[in-house]
C-alpha cells in the first residue's frame, strides 16, 4: 500500500512557478486527496497535504494559505500559515472579494467570472422578454439553460446588478 507522500507525489507536476495538482479538485479547483484508513476515510486539501509533508503539521485554528492565489498549486515556497481572518484580508488586499476588481481574480463579476453561464447580452435579453411579457420565466430558463429561479433573481435585479 502506498503511502501519502508517494500518493500525493504520484499527483503533482513540479513546474519552475506551480506544482500542480493534477488529480481531482473541488469545485473552487483545490486539490483533494483522500487520507486515513478505507474503513474511516476522510478528505483533505492536497495544499495541506503538501504543507504537513514539507514542514509538519498545521497548528489548531491555523489556515495553509495561497501566496499565488492558485488553487491547484502544492508548491511548498508559496504556502504560508494563516488565521481564516488573515485569509479574508489577504483577499481583499488582493482584490479577490466580490467587491474586487483585480484582473484574474474570483472577485469578477458577469460574465467574467469564471462560472458565469449567460453574458450580459442574455441579460438584458432576459429583462426585455420578461418586460414585454414575451415569455414566461420558465420559457425564458429553458431558452437560456439556466434556472427559473435564476432568472426570476435577473428579473428583480439581485443578480447582474451591475447590468
Amino acid at each position: 500500500m502506498k503511502t501519502l507522500a508517494e500518493r500525493f507525489w504520484a499527483k503533482v507536476i513540479v513546474h519552475d512557478d506551480c506544482w500542480e495538482w493534477t488529480a481531482t479538485t473541488d469545485r473552487y479547483g483545490y486539490g483533494v486527496i483522500a487520507i486515513g484508513r478505507h474503513s474511516q476515510p476522510r478528505v483533505d486539501k492536497a495544499h495541506r497535504v503538501s504543507w504537513v509533508i514539507h514542514f509538519g503539521s498545521i497548528p489548531d485554528k491555523l489556515d495553509v494559505l495561497h501566496e499565488c492565489d492558485n488553487p491547484p498549486c502544492t508548491k511548498p515556497a508559496h504556502l504560508f500559515l494563516g488565521t481564516h481572518g488573515d485569509n479574508m484580508r489577504d483577499m481583499t488586499r488582493k482584490g479577490r472579494n466580490v467587491l474586487g476588481q483585480r484582473e484574474g481574480g474570483f472577485g469578477r463579476i458577469g460574465e467574467a467570472h469564471p462560472r458565469a453561464r449567460i453574458t450580459e447580452a442574455d441579460v438584458i435579453e432576459i429583462r426585455r422578454l420578461h418586460a414585454e411579457r414575451a415569455m414566461t420565466r420558465r420559457e425564458i430558463a429553458a431558452l437560456k439553460g439556466i434556472s427559473i429561479s435564476s432568472v426570476k433573481q435577473i428579473v428583480a435585479r439581485n443578480l447582474w446588478k451591475h447590468i
